[in-house]
């Protein structure tokens, strides 16, 4: 905070200097910890809320005037509020200012890059894991093929086709780096008036048991949720919602998909690896966020997996899915046609990502999946997929699995 208002005072002498004004003897600074805006949004600038600390997330527009001196996106600049304050001058009209960090844009007549600590944020998270020796214990390094009685055996994210795929695509010598993303969005107190959207981090190159272990996930940031009095249900509102989400998540993650990879120190050796997310783990909103689908539930195609239309979810055929992927959702993209099949007509940060098929990535978390009872609905359905013979066969399998506590199987079959 103190090196926060030393800055502060800084950039208020430059400000009244440029407005011809100077700071006498009885001006007053009023600091705020929070403020409420215009749109009913609140700004936070503390160290102190319910015990952790709180700095907002804002979307700067450049003065059209001096567009031109900024590399901004486009015309949008983002920050990180640092410190909100009053500023009573004697003899002056009242004014208000606000200290913040910009994440990452240049002054034209600067040839300084002004880098954000948060950028850096992400590996320091993966560094954190990495440091955990228990959790090295349990990490894996390279793809693994498994086989038993000549079929092929799937159990962790290193034996997998996405593994597999991934490692083939990055210097032998490299090692993929299995990226694991969840979020959700939750209100933090009892009248539901406020909320924030943290996204953790996790390493699908930990085996799944001590992944599940609280210490195995970091906390990465928290994405910025908009707000407005009179603008949340117009088109042009929630196109800026998401396109801030998507920008978010660019600015934190981009720093990852360096074309050389990223070295990390792992018992004092530096190994190389090349980060590439795997798994975005979400609720159905969040699962729609992330791919860009209509949120809304009497969607013609509410699916962000497939493109089912929604009066054939009932009667679906394996043979009749048609599967979204990064292809043919940028055709419709591209060809200004998204809306025809679900999708916003805003670009996907994760197209940008390689190894990554984002619709295929996002999955259910284990809330909504088991404790909610999407499981069953599923099992009735791969049921069918499979056949009543595949069924038999699966069940015998589950039938010579051996009894442990707190094992939960089908006692009586699928």
């Amino acid at each position: 905070m103190r090196k926060g208002f030393k800055e502060f005072q800084n950039c208020l002498y430059e400000y009244l200097s440029e407005l011809k004004k100077s700071f006498t003897e009885g001006s007053l600074i009023k600091i705020f910890g929070s403020v409420i805006l215009k749109n009913g949004a609140i700004l936070r600038a503390t160290n102190k809320f319910h015990g952790r600390p709180w700095f907002s997330n804002i979307a700067v527009a450049m003065n059209n005037e001096e567009l031109s001196k900024y590399q901004s996106d486009k015309g949008i600049c983002y920050a990180q509020t640092l410190l909100i304050t009053e500023v009573n001058v004697p003899n002056e009209s009242l004014f208000h200012l606000v200290l913040v960090q910009w994440y990452d844009y240049r002054f034209d007549q600067n040839s300084d890059l002004y880098d954000c600590p948060l950028l850096k944020l992400v590996e320091c998270c993966i560094e954190s894991l990495l440091s955990n020796p228990d959790i090295i214990k349990n990490f894996i390094y390279k793809y693994q093929f498994l086989q038993s009685d000549g079929e092929t055996l799937y159990s962790e994210q290193y034996s997998g086709n996405w593994w597999k795929n991934a490692k083939a695509s990055i210097r032998p010598e490299a090692h993929i780096l299995s990226i694991i993303l969840y979020s959700d969005a939750t209100t933090i107190d009892s009248l539901g008036k406020s909320s924030l959207h943290p996204i953790y981090i996790s390493l699908g190159n930990i085996r799944t048991w001590r992944r599940n272990k609280e210490d195995a996930k970091q906390l990465l940031g928290y994405l910025p949720i908009l707000s407005a009095n009179n603008e949340g249900q117009t088109s042009r509102f929630k196109r800026l919602a998401h396109e801030t989400f998507h920008n978010s998540l660019k600015f934190l993650l981009d720093p990852l998909f360096d074309e050389d990879g990223i070295d990390f120190k792992i018992n004092n050796k530096n190994i190389w690896f090349f980060p590439r997310i795997s798994t975005v783990i979400g609720d159905w909103p969040e699962a729609c966020t992330f791919s860009l689908t209509f949120k809304l539930a009497n969607s013609n195609y509410p699916c962000h997996f497939c493109q089912t239309h929604r009066n054939d979810l009932t009667s679906i055929r394996k043979d009749c899915i048609i599967i979204r992927n990064k292809e043919n959702m940028q055709e419709y993209y591209n060809n200004g046609s998204a809306e025809s099949i679900g999708l916003e007509q805003v670009y996907n940060y994760f197209w940008t990502i390689p190894n990554i098929d984002i619709y295929a990535a996002t999955v259910p978390d284990r809330m909504h999946y088991l404790d909610l009872g999407l499981f069953r609905y599923q099992i009735e359905y791969t049921k069918e997929l499979l056949g009543k013979s595949l069924e038999d066969k699966m069940n015998r399998r589950i039938a010579i699995i051996p009894r442990h506590p707190g094992l939960k199987i089908f006692a009586k079959g699928v």
